[in-house]
């Protein structure tokens, strides 16, 4: 992470389950498997052994150029916290230049055309 505690290449990496929404075909879903340390990122304590799992999901629509991030932090204790995640410009741009990466590598396709190859969803770019 930087000083300012945005993420940077090696802190994130895309997990292997990417799929289109099952009622939004221009959204990719995803998640975001993390290589930082969570406690510092979103300021809380923690026990590197007994520490938090932390989930993040990402929504992504790449013709509105909109991303949504809901991260869980699962306890050891069994107990569960649910909350939004806010990127920075710089942080959203990086999550989706790697799903990019992701798709590019996986399926030789950009995210329009994994959505449209997965639901034939035909869409322009708004905006």
């Amino acid at each position: 992470m930087t000083e300012d505690n945005a993420w940077e290449r090696t802190d994130l990496v895309v997990g292997r389950d990417i799929a289109t929404d099952f009622h939004n075909a221009g959204q990719i879903n995803f998640c975001l498997e993390p290589c930082f340390d969570i406690g510092k990122k979103f300021d809380l304590y923690t026990d590197e052994e007994d520490g938090p799992w932390l989930e993040l999901n990402c929504e992504y629509d790449p013709y509105a150029d909109d991303l949504k991030i809901g991260g869980v932090l699962h306890y050891i204790e069994g107990g569960r916290m649910f909350f939004s995640y806010y990127p920075t410009e710089r942080e959203a741009q990086l999550i989706k230049d790697l799903v990019a990466e992701k798709l590019q590598e996986e399926y030789h396709q950009t995210p329009q055309e994994f959505c449209e190859h997965n639901y034939g969803a035909e869409q322009t770019l708004s905006g």
